[in-house]
């Protein structure tokens, strides 16, 4: 625990980063990557990577997102958020101005009961909101930075 900064090398590696505001680095490979609580920055590499987040492992206040830098859903990367993502719970694609609005969109669909994963892309950088407990609030706000919310589908959360 603490601000800690990890770097692992090539080969399906397993890191966990544990309580503070953590840097993960991974190589090539099908790396497995929890940040734990705090605000984290992690990057997978190649390779079809999973960032796992438990309930209130992000932030939803801004500039406290856990953020993801080298998100890529071309090379199979994936978030386990602790929900079950379909069709009907699901929300991809959409856009706004800014976080803000972002957060007030999200916070509306999550609250309805209507959504549990949503989507949002701001400027060039994608947020994904969820609500892992099951409570119609947000548990966890995650920027993935340079991505397109709209390559992101169902298959994206495991």
């Amino acid at each position: 625990d603490g601000n800690d900064t990890l770097t692992v090398g090539d080969g399906a590696n397993v890191v966990t980063g544990g309580i503070g505001n953590d840097t993960v680095v991974a190589g090539v490979g099908a790396d497995t990557i929890t940040g734990g609580v705090g605000v984290d920055a992690m990057t997978g590499g190649t390779g079809g990577d999973r960032f796992v987040f438990a309930a209130g492992d992000s932030s939803s206040t801004a500039g406290s997102n856990d953020s993801i830098s080298d998100f890529s859903v071309a090379d199979g990367d994936k978030l386990a958020l602790g929900v079950t993502a379909t069709a009907a719970n699901t929300l991809v694609g959409t856009a706004a101005t800014d976080y803000a609005q972002a957060l007030s969109d999200a916070t509306a669909l999550i609250g309805t009961g209507s959504r549990d994963i949503v989507a949002i892309q701001v400027g060039a950088d994608t947020y994904v909101f969820s609500d892992s407990s099951s409570t119609n609030s947000i548990t966890n706000a995650i920027k993935l930075t340079g991505a397109t919310a709209s390559t992101l589908s169902v298959a994206t959360f495991v």
